[in-house]
């Protein structure tokens, strides 16, 4: 009877033992982080994204960027803070374009050099300033060593968004997937933060040794929460953050006096508005918490909690920077600042949230929540489902 109790015992303890192993395995501390594009702004997302790495000891293993996005990118998954500080708030013009074509003082400053701007057109320039600078201040602060820590790591990856011009394709570049060189990534990364008609293109031949052109993902995804969530259901992680240098709510512009060049900034700050908006695809965001289905094993399906936290920048922040392609040290400096405090929840009204389950877009009961865009996507989607299955 004794030995039958006892046998019993190890049993049931086998058993816990067993579930608490898979429960670990289930429940990771583990997060990514997603941050937009925003030129200068970068140094308010520098600050926040230093901040939450740190609140987070860490965990950040995969980090998707687009345009500025994609230099903070690969410093958190390093947790290099001192170098991605010193890189935005000690950054100026000079060291971002080889000619630039705004104005950086004076009452008309951030505007575009009309002058520089119809010499360049005339002489058949592809852009109205050239950014070559940007590649070498990147290569200064992300050595081939950072690369390569990375790259010594399969659990850690930086993805950066560009812009197939002459495709119109948003491509993702991996540095863990990569078979290039840095010299090949750090391209992609500068790739990723050149503004297209204000900052160089990015030449590259494809497979048949034709040219393609490659610019600022942000022209098309400024915020790669798709591919992220992918990414998340692969590798079994359940945090996400979310970093926008931008406010949720545009911002009226005060003009003083519209010309070209105002107006032409004025629509590409419109122009990128709508495409951050659509990238978020939710026009009211009202919880913390997003749940997804995940498949635990071949015969059973539990529900696990997905949390992605949106952070965005304030009004007044954002008022700071009247052209986010002009850096200005004190501005930025001042910047990372504010962002560093918004990580550390000093600044809990930057969070916005949206909570949904995965079951329930199949039954069509969020659409309401969502964009006119997503429920055209849902609706031809449940339409793809229903063929499938007759």
């Amino acid at each position: 009877m004794k030995t039958t109790i006892f046998i019993s015992l190890l049993l049931i303890c086998s058993i816990m033992q067993a579930q608490t192993t898979k429960n670990d395995q289930i429940i990771s501390n583990d997060r990514i982080l997603i941050v937009s594009g925003g030129g200068a702004a970068g140094a308010w997302g520098a600050g926040l994204c230093t901040a939450l790495s740190k609140k987070y000891n860490g965990n950040y293993k995969v980090a998707l960027g687009t345009s500025t996005g994609g230099l903070i990118a690969p410093f958190i998954i390093n947790q290099k803070y001192d170098e991605l500080k010193e890189g935005y708030t000690n950054i100026n013009s000079d060291k971002i374009f080889k000619v630039n074509p705004f104005r950086i003082d004076g009452e008309k400053k951030g505007e575009v050099r009309p002058v520089l701007a119809l010499w360049r057109i005339l002489a058949k320039y592809k852009t109205l300033g050239d950014s070559r600078n940007l590649r070498t201040t990147i290569r200064e602060l992300f050595s081939p060593e950072d690369y390569q820590a990375i790259k010594d790591h399969p659990e850690q990856d930086v993805l950066v968004t560009v812009v197939n011009v002459l495709q119109d394709t948003v491509e993702y570049k991996s540095l863990s997937k990569l078979t290039e060189t840095y010299e090949d990534f750090t391209n992609w990364m500068w790739a990723s933060a050149n503004f297209p008609v204000f900052m160089s293109l990015y030449k590259k031949r494809d497979a048949n040794n034709q040219k393609q052109y490659y610019v600022d993902g942000g022209i098309k995804e400024s915020i790669p929460l798709r591919k992220a969530l992918e990414i998340a259901r692969e590798r079994d992680i359940y945090n996400i953050d979310v970093v926008i240098h931008s406010t949720d709510k545009p911002i009226p512009k005060q003009i003083e006096k519209m010309n070209i060049t105002t107006l032409l900034g004025q629509t590409i700050d419109i122009f990128r508005s709508e495409v951050r908006q659509n990238d978020i695809d939710i026009q009211n965001l009202k919880t913390l918490e997003v749940y997804v289905n995940q498949k635990l094993s071949t015969d059973e399906q539990n529900l696990q909690k997905t949390r992605v936290n949106f952070y965005f920048m304030s009004k007044e922040d954002t008022e700071k920077i009247k052209n986010q392609l002009v850096f200005e040290k004190d501005v930025m400096n001042g910047l990372w600042q504010e962002g560093y405090k918004a990580g550390q929840n000093q600044h809990e009204d930057c969070v916005v949230n949206f909570e949904f389950y995965n079951r329930d877009l199949d039954n069509n009961l969020l659409i309401q929540k969502l964009c006119p865009l997503k429920k055209e996507q849902l609706d031809y989607a449940s339409k793809q489902k229903n063929t499938k299955g007759q």
